[in-house]
């Protein structure tokens, strides 16, 4: 399973959200995308910042785009493993050809953050 790093660690500002590229789909796959927020000072990130991470899908060339997935969490808090909070979504469906991709956004103060997805 192939590791991307879909939208670098960069700082990410509120009211400013980041996109990654974004790629064709046709909704008939089985595999699962694992989506996973990467943020190196995340357990000690203010508790204040809500961090959004949404895939999306466009089925008009990328005029309009709707959620099929988020994930919404704050530091510090952690998975039972010890990690970053992470969401695994699959889209099987006949509605056809779209674009996907992930969009990241930050609210109450900027955060150094960026997704990874494992395909």
């Amino acid at each position: 399973m192939p590791l991307l790093h879909v939208l670098p660690v960069a700082v990410t500002s509120p009211g400013s959200p980041r996109a990654s590229a974004s790629v064709a789909y046709n909704g008939q796959s089985d595999m699962s995308v694992h989506v996973q927020p990467v943020c190196p000072g995340w357990v000690t990130a203010d508790p204040a910042v809500v961090v959004l991470v949404e895939a999306q899908q466009s089925f008009d060339s990328e005029a309009t785009w709707e959620d099929f997935a988020q994930l919404e969490t704050s530091p510090p808090n952690l998975t039972r493993a010890g990690g970053v909070p992470t969401m695994t979504c699959q889209v099987t469906d006949d509605l056809g050809l779209r674009r996907v991709r992930v969009l990241l956004s930050v609210a109450g103060a900027p955060l150094a953050c960026g997704v990874d997805i494992t395909v």
